[in-house]
C-alpha cells in the first residue's frame, strides 16, 4: 500500500507490469496528492484500488476494472 503524501511536477505515477513477472495486483493508492502529474496503469493489473486521491492538474490514465477508477 503507498500512502505517500504528494507527488509533483515531472514525476508520474506508474502501475506496471513485465513478461517476466506475474500480473501485477493488489496495489492500493491512498490519500495521494498529485500535482501536475498523472497515475498511469498499463498494462491492467488485478485488484488496483484507487481511494482518497486529489489530482490537481493531473491525469488519472487507469484501466475501468480499477476500483476508483472514475475518481
Amino acid at each position: 500500500m503507498l500512502m505517500a503524501p504528494a507527488v509533483e511536477a515531472s514525476s508520474d505515477i506508474r502501475i506496471a507490469a513485465r513478461t517476466e513477472f506475474a500480473t501485477t495486483s493488489d496495489i492500493t493508492l491512498q490519500n495521494l496528492r498529485a500535482t501536475d502529474s498523472a497515475i498511469n496503469e498499463s498494462p491492467c493489473g488485478v485488484r488496483i484500488t484507487l481511494r482518497s486521491n486529489t489530482l490537481v492538474n493531473s491525469r488519472l490514465n487507469v484501466c475501468s476494472g480499477s476500483a476508483g477508477a472514475g475518481r
